[in-house]
């Protein structure tokens, strides 16, 4: 505050009394914070007592930027303190700053196995999430079949592999890939001749018919339908 101080002196019967007055400002002392630089961390770990732990020589509230709980990103972050002291007509409020180093975090990913296909299904969706929550794309290793963003198209039968990954971000670090197999089987025929009757004589005189069905895509199916002529029976006892 302000403090003015008043000089009196008494006149006498040559001189008159005189009064004299100075002011001058006593300014609030600053309280001395100190904060210990806190050891790195992992990307996902809220702050708490052992990052926000600034001391002051006096009584008071601190209030944090960020607050407890907070969660920051990776890399390195400026933490702030504002003390304020009980004693707020004597002292007023001091601040500091500390930086801590945030660490990227790992990532895993969760990919079921897939079940076996059969030739001519219809195309399937892949699931498969990270434990970061991030996106997970799918890729095609091997096989008859393609991948578009997260849906599997069947091309022919054969074993399929098809991987999962996620890159990571500024906050996580790439996720393990994570591949999975399965088979598409062939896909099922039905042929069937139509009946006819011919004499051994002209069995192959005109062509014998029938029917398939079963193919699938458009695939080009066809079948050669002949007659097999039983061999003569012989009798044993000649």
């Amino acid at each position: 505050g302000t403090v003015t101080i008043r000089a009196t002196k008494e006149g006498n019967k040559n001189y008159k009394a005189v009064a004299l007055e100075r002011s001058f400002a006593v300014k609030q002392a600053s309280a001395a914070v100190t904060w210990p630089a806190p050891l790195p961390i992992t990307y996902g770990t809220p702050l708490g007592t052992n990052q926000l732990k600034a001391v002051a020589n006096l009584a008071g509230q601190f209030t944090y930027d960020p607050p407890a709980g907070a969660v920051v990103p990776a890399g390195f972050n400026t933490l702030g303190v504002t003390f304020t002291p009980l004693d707020a007509l004597r002292y007023k409020s001091s601040t500091a700053q500390v930086l801590i180093e945030v660490t990227k975090a790992a990532q895993t990913i969760t990919f079921d196995a897939l079940a076996d296909r059969t030739y001519g299904g219809a195309p399937f969706t892949l699931a498969a999430t990270a434990s970061s929550g991030l996106p997970v794309t799918f890729s095609l290793v091997s096989g008859p079949a393609v991948i578009t963003r997260s849906t599997v198209t069947i091309l022919g039968a054969g074993a399929v592999t098809v991987r999962a990954s996620q890159p990571g971000d500024s906050n996580y670090h790439p996720a393990a890939l994570v591949d999975r197999s399965f088979m598409i089987k062939k896909a099922a025929l039905i042929v069937a001749a139509q009946d006819s009757t011919r004499s051994q004589a002209s069995i192959n005189s005109t062509p014998f018919t029938g029917a398939s069905t079963g193919w699938v895509n458009n695939d080009a199916i066809s079948a050669v339908f002949s007659a097999q002529v039983p061999s003569e029976k012989q009798d044993p006892h000649v």
